[in-house]
């Protein structure tokens, strides 16, 4: 049998630790899974998994001692990070965003305020609490071990120094006759992965896109332009369909 999974923010975990669950979980526990003393759960930290035991279930708080270590990530200079810069969309859009990627193995997600952005930048820093404990719910269902951190945003013309600290950056555009014709786009199935690349990035716009000016600062840039060869996706869409072929992509 499946067993359920909680997180807790402590990170000094090591077999035989007595372990708080927050506060926010008590609820779901008791009243939703009925679970209680004795029953088996699993805690991750976004570092370490272990196999618990539930040692005290009340109204007030739930406690459980580890067990065994079941899984570790490590800070590997050599493993793969996917940080996704994803224009502001309308409200619920990114929700569905974060939660997607997630599941696919995102590392980090940072808005972008870009020109055709129905949300600005500056309703990001209210959003960031939820958007994480979003991350780490999605995270807790897909069986993840470590957590992505959603950034507070940028607005797009910052994206150049930000984008120095990568390997490599992809930057999804639609073709359209505004798009200078001087600008090189490569066909999203051309890509081929350089395995001295760990920190990939990828831009993807709002609705509508990326502006023509936007273009020209991706080009001084020198970003990567990619494109699929398919119909145009929702933006929504393009952000989850990206995440996961650049995982296919890299991990061939």
């Amino acid at each position: 049998m499946r067993l359920n999974r909680f997180f807790t923010e402590r990170k000094n975990l090591r077999i035989g630790s007595s372990v708080k669950l927050p506060d926010t979980d008590i609820i779901h526990i008791r009243k939703v899974l009925r679970l209680k003393k004795g029953d088996r759960i699993l805690v991750f930290n976004g570092e370490r998994e272990y196999s618990a035991i539930l040692t005290l279930v009340t109204k007030e708080v739930v406690l459980v001692k580890l067990e065994e270590l079941l899984k570790e990530t490590f800070e590997d200079s050599d493993k793969l990070r996917f940080t996704l810069f994803q224009g502001l969309l309308k409200a619920g859009k990114f929700d569905t965003i974060i939660e997607k990627t997630t599941e696919l193995g995102v590392s980090s997600i940072i808005p972008v305020e870009c020109d055709f952005s129905q949300t600005k930048v500056d309703v990001v820093e209210r959003k960031l609490d939820r958007w994480n404990k979003l991350a780490m719910s999605a995270a807790k269902q897909s069986e993840r071990i470590d957590v992505p951190v959603i950034e507070n945003g940028i607005v797009f013309k910052e994206l150049g120094a930000e984008l120095k600290n990568y390997d490599r950056v992809y930057f999804f555009t639609i073709p359209r006759k505004k798009i200078p014709e001087s600008l090189e786009v490569k066909s999203l199935t051309k890509i081929k992965a350089n395995s001295k690349s760990k920190k990939i990035a990828f831009v993807v716009g709002p609705e509508g896109g990326f502006s023509p000016r936007e273009h020209e600062w991706a080009k001084k840039w020198k970003l990567e332009f990619v494109h699929f060869d398919a119909p145009v996706l929702r933006a929504e869409t393009a952000a989850i369909v990206i995440t996961g072929l650049m995982h296919f992509i890299y991990s061939k």
